[in-house]
């Protein structure tokens, strides 16, 4: 395992002027897992590397191609897990078992084996116990704030997804996402402005997903 780079140098991110960062879905960096695919959408640093496990957080979403496969060790990490499309059972070293439909979302220890039955695509978080996470499933409209010590990674699940600085005088970025696209939000800006989001002729449907990290202390 590499050696884990320390918080203070996850200050990489943001320049003096940056507000947010967009990445496209055809941008976005795919490799293989064990049982399907996997996409990666955030980590922190961004010189860290997942075969390393020298990251403090990452982000990803995953298809599971498989009706059962077993998730990779990430010993000393804590994992989280959203399904986006389909379900999936969880079934632990441990005897426990969990089912989990649409947009619910389970968190767990890293390093219990875990079996996984079903066919779905996933969200994923993985970050050190140091860190707090969560999942959240995003409707079409609100306003949304975070740590300002922290993340917040937004991911769309479907098209035509505004994304814009909500301040009262409606000034400040603006965005549109399309389904795979990535929105990442400077801390700083995120704490005195906060973020508005909608999505188009999606009345009470979920448009998004979303990971929130940030330090214990």
């Amino acid at each position: 395992m590499g050696g884990r780079v320390p918080y203070s140098a996850a200050k990489w991110q943001w320049g003096d002027f940056m507000e947010y960062i967009v990445k496209r879905r055809q941008d976005l960096k795919t490799g293989a897992w064990t049982g399907g695919r996997t996409t990666e959408l955030f980590i922190c640093p961004p010189e860290a590397r997942l075969e390393l496990r020298n990251f403090i957080a990452r982000v990803s979403s995953a298809t599971v191609e498989q009706d059962e496969s077993e998730f990779s060790d990430f010993s000393g990490f804590v994992r989280h897990i959203m399904p986006l499309e389909g379900r999936m059972k969880l079934v632990f070293g441990d005897s426990r078992s969990v089912d989990l439909g649409t947009y619910e979302s389970y968190t767990f220890d890293g390093g219990i084996p875990v079996k996984s039955f079903g066919r779905c695509v996933d969200f994923n978080l993985i970050h050190t116990p140091d860190w707090k996470g969560s999942l959240w499933a995003v409707s079409n409209s609100g306003t949304f704030t975070c740590d300002p010590k922290g993340f917040a990674v937004f991911f769309a699940v479907r098209d035509g997804v505004s994304v814009a600085a909500a301040t009262d005088d409606c000034t400040g970025y603006a965005e549109v996402l399309n389904y795979g696209d990535l929105f990442l939000m400077s801390p700083s800006d995120f704490k005195r402005r906060g973020l508005r989001i909608r999505g188009e002729n999606a009345v009470g449907e979920i448009v998004m997903v979303m990971a929130t990290i940030h330090p214990m202390r």
